[in-house]
């Protein structure tokens, strides 16, 4: 799968224990069943979905990296503009 469009998206890296040992959940796997299931279900809107995956060769070993919709703001601009807490709508959001 090969992301081609112009638009932001997000990208997770997973630590490399994770991809190299298979020690972990199989977070690439299910993002994927989770993407062809029923579209017309009422929640499908709601799940982030993968665009697109592949590893990474890095000096601390291999990491996944998945691509994604991106979903609103990170955790560090929620932390840097909302000190008191997110206000409800944007939750709602």
């Amino acid at each position: 799968m090969l992301v081609r469009a112009h638009r932001q998206v997000a990208m997770k890296v997973l630590v490399s224990k994770l991809t190299e040992d298979k020690s972990g959940w199989d977070e690439p796997g299910i993002m994927k069943l989770l993407q062809h299931q029923d579209l017309h279900s009422p929640g499908h809107r709601h799940i982030c979905h993968l665009l697109d995956d592949f590893i990474h060769e890095g000096p601390n070993g291999s990491h996944i990296c998945l691509i994604t919709e991106l979903m609103g703001p990170t955790v560090l601009d929620i932390h840097r503009n909302f000190h008191d807490g997110m206000p409800l709508p944007l939750v709602k959001h």
